[in-house]
């Protein structure tokens, strides 16, 4: 049996007003945002862990937001970039990320593709993404489908 989880898991790190999401929404303030990470995290990690009772689940989340750090989720010309927190958030401490029956997160929000298999939990870490409107993203697979085995 499969479950799919879905939230945004915005980013951990209090951001800058740098991002165009505090500047053109209206009444979006980083201290409400900060509060909804962990909101949205604390839901995640106690599906997660509800679900986990049944060792036949297999778990596929989907966020908005990157879930981990690895260099393969961050598009080169960014990894050392200053906001680059703005589109991350380390999550390798958290019950969703150690639960050995996520098979599969997918993620968006980097306008970067990947995909491979974190070795240290073996759940695969993907993204295909379009892009912005004007400017695709290198890699992007129209019609691609992710199989959770």
């Amino acid at each position: 049996m499969h479950t799919i989880l879905q939230c945004p898991i915005i980013e951990e790190t209090p951001v800058s007003n740098s991002l165009n999401d505090f500047c053109e929404i209206d009444g979006w303030i980083v201290e409400e945002h900060c509060q909804l990470h962990k909101q949205d995290l604390a839901w995640l990690n106690s599906r997660v862990n509800a679900i986990s009772v049944d060792s036949e689940r297999k778990i596929a989340i989907f966020t908005h937001y990157s879930p981990t750090e690895d260099i393969r989720a961050v598009e080169p010309c960014h990894a050392q970039s200053d906001i680059k927190s703005d589109f991350q958030t380390d999550l390798r401490n958290e019950d969703c990320w150690k639960s050995p029956d996520i098979k599969v997160w997918a993620f968006g929000h980097t306008h970067f593709n990947c995909d491979f298999v974190d070795q240290a939990t073996g759940k695969r870490l993907y993204t295909n993404q379009k892009g912005y409107w004007q400017e695709h993203s290198p890699g992007f697979r129209e019609g691609n489908m992710v199989h959770v085995d």
